[in-house]
């Protein structure tokens, strides 16, 4: 195990964030500059960590998502003090500016193809939108309820050009997936609000969201069915308030939770054919890979050899 901090200095009192890894080991960083205090975008690539920078006249930036070709997506200061979403490839960091031509964006994945999704202030106010960019076209995924106060904002994005994300719906979140031009509300187990955290290329969705007995569950989303992933683990299992943060295209889910009280990541193994839901009695593997800490912050990677 390689410690990749220690190459670029401390963030947030002694821990660099990956925030990101393709198929070549290439990873996307964030972290301090050593010397300066400012945060920047770091891509690590053949035992070499690369600092992005910052767009014209920034201080800080930050990278959260990169595709096999190397492209790294991220958020950056701008001159006027603005945050804009980035998307750096070939050596180049572009601005990809707004939705409304003013305000701040934010980019928070790319796929195979190069489509960047994450949120952006939306032309009526001030308060986030949902987009895809995608050929130097920013557009606007709308929200599930269209309103001036309803914040939206996309997480991320499969092959196929699926999105997933959340929206304010009367005052409270839920997740969404956008797919052949149509945003989709994926409901909740039962409480007030859903959170989607990642989707895979079948289509399969991970997040978290409130029962109707008012806990945090960690759901699947798949073939049109929110299931309560917490139903599939033993009454036994030690694991408590799991979060999910990715999903490969083998159903497997990577995330943080608490086991027997301590903080752990996780990677979840369903027992099931990775094109089904799973039926409560299915099996569930979970393996615990040690404490992180207070950053949460996991690698993904969502293709699988």
């Amino acid at each position: 195990m390689q410690n990749l901090g220690s190459l670029i200095g401390d963030y947030y009192n002694g821990a660099s964030i990956t925030t990101g890894i393709n198929n070549l080991g290439q990873v996307a960083i964030a972290g301090l500059v050593p010397g300066l205090g400012y945060y920047h975008a770091f891509l690590y690539s053949n035992g070499v960590i690369q600092d992005l920078g910052t767009l014209p006249g920034g201080y800080s930036s930050s990278a959260n998502g990169i595709n096999d070709a190397g492209q790294v997506v991220g958020t950056s200061d701008t001159a006027i003090g603005q945050s804009h979403a980035f998307l750096y490839s070939n050596g180049v960091m572009q601005d990809l500016g707004t939705l409304s031509g003013y305000g701040n964006s934010f980019a928070f994945d790319i796929n195979e193809t190069g489509q960047v999704v994450g949120g952006s202030a939306n032309v009526a106010s001030y308060f986030n939108h949902p987009y895809l960019w995608s050929n130097g076209v920013m557009q606007d995924l709308g929200a599930l309820e269209d309103n001036y106060y309803s914040d939206s904002y996309a997480v991320a994005i499969n092959n196929a050009g699926q999105v997933v994300g959340n929206s304010t719906i009367r005052a409270a979140s839920r997740a969404f997936l956008y797919s052949d031009g149509k945003m989709l509300n994926l409901g909740t187990l039962g409480g007030y609000e859903s959170k989607a955290a990642d989707i895979n290329n079948l289509g399969q969705v991970v997040g978290n969201s409130w029962t109707a007995e008012g806990e945090f569950h960690a759901f699947l989303y798949s073939n049109g069915v929110m299931q309560d992933l917490s139903n599939l683990l033993p009454s036994d299992s030690g694991w408590q308030g799991v979060i999910p943060q990715g999903i490969n295209d083998k159903g497997q889910v990577v995330g943080y939770g608490l086991f027997k009280g301590e903080d752990r990541a996780f990677l979840m193994t369903p027992a099931l054919d990775q094109t089904s839901v799973p039926e409560p009695t299915s099996g569930l593997g979970l393996l615990a890979f040690g404490a992180l800490g207070t950053s949460y912050h996991l690698l993904r990677k969502k293709t699988v050899a």
